[in-house]
């Protein structure tokens, strides 16, 4: 009779345990998920404490193909950028439009890039930015900004970005990325636009190939000005 107890009591313990491990599971895992907005995990940037609100990165050198100027930034809470640069391939340039009020349009971005250029950022040692030499002619003018959240608030680093050739080619994939996604969403819309303008010459073409109805009579007629039953001009002449 014992030993039944000591197993039965074996066994409840058992489950407790378990349901207690699998509420802590379900909270860390899923409830954090939740609570994150869907947005991926970012454990790096967690250890450390703080989060990316604001990238921006302005390049100036005598040579027009080293120059560019790039924002990254949060908008609604959710992560754009916007600026211009030069694609490495071809050279053309790749510019984010204005609105109305000379706003830019800023690019969207996923938060797989985000957290990338934020875990990249975080583990970077880049040095504090220093104008450049106004004796030197040929020296390069990179100015980084990057804004980020800490628990005790903002803190803004204002670095160089000289050297930082693999940052560069992280800023430039996400922003070519960027850039080649919002032409994507705009082709159904010019699309659409010209499927519209087509139709409504086709019908007018078509109106025109099959004459016009008289209003008095109904006869149809061709390209006459007057109704060949009843004399009626084509309203479309008045």
């Amino acid at each position: 009779m014992k030993k039944l107890f000591k197993i039965g009591l074996i066994v409840l313990v058992s489950i407790v345990v378990l349901t207690l491990t699998s509420g802590f599971l379900y909270r860390h895992f899923v409830g954090n998920r939740i609570m994150d907005g869907g947005r991926t995990e970012n454990p790096d940037v967690y250890r450390a404490d703080k989060e990316l609100v604001e990238f921006s990165w302005y390049q100036n050198h005598m040579n027009y193909y080293s120059c560019f100027s790039l924002n990254f930034y949060l908008e609604n809470d959710m992560p754009v950028a916007d600026g211009w640069f030069l694609n490495y391939e071809d050279g053309e340039k790749r510019q984010s439009e204005e609105d109305a009020f000379l706003n830019p349009i800023p690019w969207q971005l996923t938060w797989v890039q985000w957290f990338e250029l934020q875990n990249m950022l975080s583990e970077l040692k880049l040095p504090e930015y220093q104008e450049p030499s106004p004796h030197v002619m040929d020296e390069t003018d990179s100015k980084i900004y990057v804004v980020w959240r800490t628990k005790d608030g903002n803190i803004t680093e204002k670095l160089s970005g000289n050297n930082a050739n693999e940052l560069k080619d992280l800023v430039f994939r996400i922003a070519e990325e960027a850039y080649v996604a919002s032409q994507l969403e705009e082709q159904p819309y010019e699309v659409n636009e010209t499927a519209k303008l087509t139709g409504f010459y086709c019908n007018q073409n078509a109106e025109s190939e099959n004459g016009w109805n008289c209003p008095s009579c109904g006869m149809n007629n061709g390209n006459s000005v007057f109704c060949v039953e009843c004399g009626t001009k084509n309203p479309v002449n008045d």
